[in-house]
């Protein structure tokens, strides 16, 4: 009724209008770029609401509004949700994640982005040992220049104990001082780490989650705060230190990453595995990474552009994250067009100096160059759009196994299943094909 005020604006780049169109566009603009499936009708939630980020409850509200709208239409769903963090366990279990699965049913699917971390190092692994500070390991954590707090969460199973800390060095690597070593069931916070009267930050570990409710694993989450940037955070280079006993996963999902020094049995290198977000390693949503299809595009004013990096075409794209699951399973599933993806600029944006750069406007001035696992997911979630059009009663289980059955394998892919790839590249008409009606 144009009554809604909502508009894709520069906070999100375009980022909705973007994915919507690869998934649904009717091709209007330009008849090249049509969606995957352009007859769709299109229920669209706005998935934050201020500032950054997405809280769980609204993401999982959204998805019930649609999957109820489309019930009310009778109309099978798929929805895509091209979001993703790495705050929880990372296997399914978390109350955020069963929430979703147990949205999904017949002719009601979720399809998720995968991440955007395969290369970064915001993971974490090792098994600990040791049994006191003298006998610790540690990796360094750093802080991103800007940040002005920092979060790692830490997950690992019972009867596993350790005792984890956290420690500081100065620009020569010499020990600076750390803190108290944390057990299970207990915690310190927003310690003032304080050395010779100077301050260089404030932490918080908190290890009182020893049987986490839904899967039994013990909990620690740490954070280094700035006091809204009147402490510099990145004044000392931070470690985390553990001894003890167990074999734990962390992830640094805010204002963070792992160094790669690796030189055990003293320090530990962050990694590129199981950076595969929440909530796309659910028992019961489909999980895409992305693959590189394009590398060059002209843009508004004619010049043609080659995408940074030059990726190979058909190789992984670089930023594609690695699975699998905390709890190992294969992830993605697999992968679909992610990188570089042209579709519909949204109309609300400015172009230039204080917009989206007209290098990324594509000939025309009707679509934009955008690349991630966010603009692979809608390839996925049209494709799963026409597969429900052929049949509505399709549930999670049966279009996750005419999509990993029907993929394209190649030198990239290699023959067997990978937590690169998953099963494969996404076939979108081989998988019609073998649709049932």
């Amino acid at each position: 009724a144009g009554n809604c005020q909502e508009v894709d604006d520069i906070s999100g780049h375009g980022h909705g209008t973007h994915v919507t169109s690869t998934a649904a566009g009717n091709g209007n603009a330009i008849g090249n770029y049509v969606g995957m499936a352009p007859e769709s009708r299109i229920v669209f939630v706005k998935g934050f609401r201020t500032g950054p980020g997405f809280s769980d409850g609204d993401v999982v509200n959204g998805c019930n509004y649609i999957f109820t709208k489309a019930q009310n239409m009778n109309k099978p769903c798929a929805i895509n949700m091209s979001l993703g963090g790495h705050y929880g366990p990372h296997d399914g279990t978390s109350l955020y994640e069963q929430a979703l699965s147990n949205l999904t049913g017949n002719g009601k699917i979720i399809i998720t982005s995968a991440g955007n971390e395969g290369d970064s190092y915001s993971h974490l692994s090792y098994t600990t040992g040791g049994s006191n500070t003298n006998e610790a390991r540690q990796s360094f954590w750093l802080v991103d220049e800007g940040a002005t707090v920092s979060i790692t969460d830490m997950w690992y199973n019972a009867p596993g104990q350790m005792a984890v800390g956290i420690a500081a060095y100065d620009a020569s690597l010499q020990l600076i001082g750390f803190t108290n070593p944390i057990m299970p069931g207990s915690k310190t916070e927003d310690l003032a780490f304080t050395v010779g009267g100077f301050t260089y930050g404030y932490v918080t570990i908190d290890a009182t989650t020893t049987a986490d409710p839904n899967n039994g694993a013990r909990r620690v989450l740490l954070g280094i705060d700035s006091h809204n940037g009147q402490i510099g955070i990145r004044n000392c280079y931070w470690t985390v230190y553990t001894y003890g006993s167990g074999t734990f996963d962390a992830w640094c999902f805010a204002g963070g990453h792992f160094s790669t020094d690796n030189n055990p049995p003293q320090y530990y290198p962050g990694d590129n595995a199981k950076t595969v977000g929440t909530p796309s390693t659910s028992l019961k949503l489909l999980s895409i990474g992305s693959h590189v299809t394009k590398n060059q595009w002209t843009d508004m004013d004619g010049v043609l552009r080659q995408q940074p990096g030059n990726p190979s075409l058909g190789d992984k794209s670089s930023f594609s994250s690695f699975g699998p699951s905390r709890d190992l399973r294969i992830k993605p599933d697999i992968t679909a067009p992610g990188e570089v993806i042209i579709a519909a600029l949204s109309g609300d944006l400015p172009i230039g100096a204080n917009g989206i750069p007209r290098t990324d406007i594509v000939l025309g001035g009707k679509h934009q160059k955008m690349q991630g696992t966010s603009m692979a997911s809608p390839h996925v979630a049209g494709v799963v759009a026409l597969m429900l059009e052929r049949n509505r009663n399709l549930d999670y289980q049966q279009v996750f196994n005419l999509l990993t059955a029907n993929t394209k394998k190649d030198a990239y892919t290699g023959t067997t299943t990978n937590n690169s790839f998953g099963a494969g590249k996404l076939d979108a008409l081989k998988t019609m094909q073998n649709t049932p009606v």
